[in-house]
């Protein structure tokens, strides 16, 4: 027995020492492959430094998205005089409930000119060269659902440098060391693309939601090549009659608890587990990622250097958790439209960007025991030093958000008004549009679905407010939103009305979209936007204090056919030339002009109880949002080159690129890459490129 074992210990010693040897080479080779990735890495960094660069000079993009706090209230937009059609010495009062006209504020030339003297417009860099513009159109192809042209290729490269690393000079059948190095090798990118606050994608001017799917294929490749190790050796000790005997050293003992940890990991991240239970896929998340890196060290100590790089990415993400998070007050009201909870933060108003993210915790047994445990990402809907602190609307979507919506009907009378206060932990800001600054672009383009509402509503607030200070370059803003129901439009329509009114200089419409029929009574706004037309409706002129243009005009072609029985399909006046001339044209612009007496035919929405303010339409159907990127840009076109704002400087009316930016399920967002892919490359050239921004769900 005793000479048994002996042999049996100088097979196991033997083969360990045969599978040591090539250990010093192996882990210098997938080494080495890591600092090919890094390198590849570094080179997309510096491609994308022109853009770094030009953030730097807006100071409140770059200072802002990083830390929440409360900073001084921006001071309240001047409106411009009735009278003068010139900005007020003191600030004017707000227009009054009785005011019929929703632009009781007149604007004329001198005001412009003044305007024009006084802009300070964003740097604006391209995502890409002009002669790389063709290319970036292939790139943004889908060949699945969610996953892009440009993603299987940095996927590819990927892939053939780990092939490389784990077959170079190497047998997986007869060598099971290299796959565990390759393995071992991977875990600092594994760890690195799954950090809220990602190292890597600030050098890259990505969020971590875009960088997810570099962290779920880095964990798949880390799978993979961790099985076929573990299996050569299981196979080897089942061949040698050793299994029991290998076991019983504590280094394979952690190999395996390694193992299975990985395993752990995936099984439980896949979409089903991911959709069907969040909170098992969370906690076996956190268990796995805490045993995997000790477990590796305890099984080879030599993988150390991956070790602590892991854990240095692990922890300063952690640290800056800490750092970024505060706790505050949060006021909760029921929105039953639009099967939301609205939250607003008083003592949190500044420090994030339009389009930016958070992380929310209650701290209230009101949502259940263990509810505090949980930290859910929400868009906020406001931009920063606002004088109502930060706002989120937390759709209905889970055993959590249904519990908050709950609490929030049943609470009572609070200091706030009707709801109910709870403590919150908010962890942020994340994501949004990082490098992307959409006031530098000449147009954008918004579409939103559903809940998307919140990054749309952000970004086009933050777009009026840099219009109205002359820190914008946009000249036309389109926002598309698509709905299940009619009636969700009735909590955001006093907002897009408010938005409206504020666009004094840039063209803005809105139009919602809803896909089901509606059912039971409909809200006032219905009723009128989808009244027949006024059989002897009235003429009238320009008021002396004019109204606001009316929505642009794309004619039928905008939407999908579905049209309700007795829908109004005549198109308003089209509004052409420079902005100056189309303000002139909807009454606007001087009394005694010519233009300015022309007839306005009035629609039923326009006026009236219940009616939609002008330039906001209601409509049955999915948007053709081709049909919106043609107009924006070709409104970009023609506002431009007209030099509607006759600054001295040049380049105030250079065009700069039109902007898509789309939030909402993964559907919208390939329809909308589908839509920018589908422009015409001699016509994006014009407005100096069309680019696209993905905020989508489910990430």
């Amino acid at each position: 027995m005793s000479t048994y074992a002996s042999t049996t210990s100088n097979a196991t010693a033997n083969e360990f020492t045969a599978s040591a040897a090539p250990i010093s080479s192996d882990e210098s080779l997938v080494y080495h492959v890591d600092l090919f990735l890094i390198a590849l890495i570094a080179l997309y960094a510096l491609a994308r430094l022109p853009r770094a660069i030009a953030l730097f000079g807006t100071t409140r993009e770059w200072i802002d998205g990083h830390f929440l706090h409360r900073g001084p209230v921006r001071p309240t937009q001047r409106r411009l005089s009735p009278d003068t059609g010139a900005y007020p010495l003191k600030e004017s009062p707000s227009p009054s409930d009785d005011t019929h006209s929703p632009y009781p504020y007149a604007f004329n030339a001198s005001n412009e000119k003044w305007r024009a003297s006084s802009l300070r417009l964003p740097t604006h860099a391209a995502a890409c060269p002009r002669v790389l513009r063709p290319l970036m159109t292939s790139l943004r192809m889908r060949i699945a659902p969610g996953f892009s042209v440009a993603q299987f290729l940095v996927l590819s490269v990927y892939f053939i440098s780990l092939l490389y690393a784990g077959f170079f000079r190497a047998n997986i059948f007869t060598d099971g060391t290299r796959t565990g190095w390759v393995a071992a090798a991977q875990l600092p990118f594994v760890f690195a693309f799954a950090q809220k606050n990602n190292i890597v994608g600030a050098i890259l001017g990505y969020g971590y939601e875009k960088l997810n799917f570099l962290h779920r294929f880095a964990g798949r490749m880390v799978l993979i090549a961790s099985n076929v190790h573990a299996l050569h050796w299981f196979y080897q000790w089942s061949l040698n009659g050793t299994v029991a005997l290998n076991l019983k050293n504590p280094s394979n003992v952690w190999g395996i608890v390694a193992l299975a940890s990985v395993d752990l990991i995936f099984v439980f991240s896949t979409e089903y587990w991911r959709g069907k239970a969040y909170n098992l896929f969370l906690s076996t998340h956190i268990l796995g990622f805490t045993l995997i890196l000790p477990a590796v060290y305890l099984h080879r100590a030599t993988t150390l250097t991956f070790v602590l790089a892991s854990v240095a990415f692990f922890g300063a993400d952690h640290l800056f958790r800490l750092l970024k998070s505060r706790v505050a007050t949060a006021h909760l009201r029921p929105l039953p439209e639009l099967e939301a909870t609205r939250v607003v933060i008083p003592a949190l108003n500044a420090g994030w960007r339009a389009g930016q993210h958070i992380r929310l915790r209650v701290l209230s047994t009101a949502l259940g025991r263990a509810a505090w445990l949980e930290a859910h990402p929400f868009t906020i809907a406001n931009v920063s030093r606002s004088e109502e602190g930060m706002v989120l609307m937390v759709k209905k979507a889970g055993g959590w958000t249904r519990q908050m919506f709950e609490v929030a009907k049943m609470a009572g009378y609070t200091e706030g008004g009707l709801g109910r206060e709870v403590k919150v932990v908010v962890e942020g800001p994340y994501g949004g549009p990082q490098r992307t600054v959409l006031s530098s672009f000449s147009g954008v383009v918004l579409v939103a679905g559903g809940s998307g509402i919140t990054f749309a509503l952000a970004a086009l607030e933050d777009l009026v407010q840099k219009d109205t200070a002359g820190e914008s370059r946009v000249k036309i803003i389109e926002l598309v939103w698509v709905v299940a129901d009619p009636s969700s439009l009735g909590p955001l329509l006093p907002r897009f009305t408010a938005l409206l009114q504020q666009s004094v200089y840039t063209p803005l419409r809105i139009s919602v979209f809803y896909t089901r029929a509606p059912t039971g009574k409909q809200p006032a706004y219905f009723d009128r936007a989808s009244a027949p037309p006024v059989s002897e409706a009235p003429l009238i002129t320009a008021p002396a204090r004019p109204a606001r243009p009316p929505p642009l005009d794309l004619g039928d072609s905008e939407a999908a056919p579905l049209r309700r029985p007795g829908e109004r399909t005549t198109a308003p006046p089209r509004r052409t030339g420079s902005r100056s001339a189309a303000l002139v044209r909807a009454g606007t612009g001087n009394s005694t002009s010519p233009t300015a007496a022309a007839p306005l035919a009035r629609a039923p929405s326009a006026s009236g109880p219940g009616a939609l303010p002008a330039g906001l339409t209601l409509a049955p159907g999915r948007p053709r949002l081709l049909k919106f990127v043609e107009h924006a840009l070709a409104r970009a076109v023609v506002l431009g080159g007209s030099g509607a704002l006759r600054a001295k400087d040049e380049s105030a009316r250079a065009l700069a690129g039109l902007a898509v930016a789309v939030c909402g399920p993964r559907e919208m967002a390939d329809d909308a890459a589908a839509a920018v892919g589908g422009v015409d490359a001699l016509r994006a050239a014009q407005v100096g490129g069309v680019e696209l921004v993905e905020e989508v769900f489910g990430w």
